[in-house]
C-alpha cells in the first residue's frame, strides 16, 4: 500500500512538473511572438522612412522636340552618356543652387563638369565660379536632348535656386518654328515639375550668322511661352548683333559659338540675373 501511495506522488509530481514546463515554454512562445512583432513594426517603419519618392512622371509628346531623346551628334569631341553620368555624380557630391541648361554655347564656355573645350574660362571664372554654377550644357544638344536628360535626373536630387534655360539653335535646322516652341514649352513644363520652388529663367536664342530674322521671330514667341508659365524672359542677343541687324562677327569664332569677347559681354548680363 505504501509503494502504491509513494508511486501516485511520484506521478502527480512528474504531472506537475510537465504542466508548469508547458507554461513556461508558452509564457516564452509569447514573448518571443511579441517581440518578433514589435520587431517587424520597427522594420516596416524603418523601410517606410527609407522608401525614395515616387518617380516624377513626365509626358512624352507626339512630335520630335516633345519626345527625349539621347545622341551622338558631337562624339568626336565628347561621350554625351559619360558626361551625362558626371553630371548626375557631381549634384550627389555637390548639389548645386544654379544650373544653366542648354547645347554647346554652355557647354564650351567653363564650369564644371569640365569641358574638353573651353572658349570663355575668364569670365566664367569671374561671374559663375563664385556661385558654384552647374553646367548642364551638352555639345549639340537639341532641346529634345535636354528633355531627356531632365527626365533621367539632372534637375533631380537637391533644390535649386536659379535654372537658366538657353536652347534651341540646334533646332533650326531640322525643325519648323511652331516644333521649337512647342518643344522649348514642354521642356520648360518638365523643369518646373522637377524643380518647382526654383527661379526659371529663359533667354532667347542666341542670334547666329544667317538665322538672325528667323531667331528674332522665334523669340518674340518664346516671350509668350514664359508668360504662360510665369517664367522669367531674358534676351541677351542684342548684344551680340551689329547696328545691321546682322552678328557681330568679332564676337563669334565661327558665326554660332561666342568667342571669349562674345562671352565676356553674356556674363554679367546672366550673372545679373542670379540675385
Amino acid at each position: 500500500m505504501a509503494l502504491f501511495k509513494k508511486i501516485d506522488t511520484v506521478m502527480t509530481y512528474a504531472k506537475m512538473k510537465i504542466f508548469l514546463s508547458f507554461i513556461w515554454l508558452s509564457l516564452i512562445a509569447a514573448c518571443e511572438k511579441g517581440n518578433a512583432a514589435k520587431q517587424k513594426s520597427t522594420d516596416s517603419k524603418e523601410t517606410e522612412i527609407q522608401v525614395p519618392k515616387e518617380s516624377i512622371e513626365d509626358p512624352i509628346g507626339n512630335i520630335s522636340t516633345t519626345i527625349p531623346v539621347t545622341h551622338t551628334r558631337d562624339a568626336s569631341t565628347y561621350t554625351w552618356a559619360v558626361r551625362h553620368q558626371e553630371v548626375l555624380a557631381l549634384n550627389k557630391q555637390r548639389p548645386p543652387k544654379i544650373v544653366f541648361i542648354g547645347n554647346s554655347i554652355l557647354h564650351y564656355w567653363g564650369g564644371e563638369p569640365t569641358a574638353p573645350i573651353t572658349r570663355g574660362a575668364d569670365s566664367w571664372n569671374q561671374h559663375f565660379k563664385p556661385k558654384d554654377v552647374r553646367n548642364l550644357g551638352f555639345g549639340f544638344d537639341r532641346i529634345e536632348n535636354a528633355l531627356w536628360r531632365v527626365h533621367h535626373g539632372e534637375l533631380d536630387g537637391y533644390a535649386a535656386t536659379h535654372i537658366v534655360v538657353l536652347i534651341g539653335t540646334n533646332n533650326l535646322s531640322v525643325n519648323t518654328d511652331d516644333e521649337i516652341i512647342e518643344g522649348l514649352d514642354f521642356l520648360l513644363q518638365s523643369v518646373k515639375r522637377h524643380q518647382p520652388d526654383a527661379k526659371v529663367i529663359l533667354m532667347g536664342i542666341l542670334p547666329r550668322r544667317n538665322y538672325e530674322s528667323r531667331i528674332a521671330t522665334l523669340n518674340n514667341r518664346t516671350v509668350e511661352i514664359a508668360t504662360k508659365l510665369k517664367l522669367q524672359y531674358v534676351n541677351a542677343g542684342d548684344l551680340l548683333l551689329g547696328t545691321n541687324g546682322k552678328i557681330n562677327e568679332s564676337l563669334f569664332s565661327d558665326g554660332v559659338h561666342p568667342n571669349a569677347d562674345g562671352y565676356r559681354l553674356l556674363a554679367p548680363f546672366i550673372n545679373s540675373y542670379l540675385l
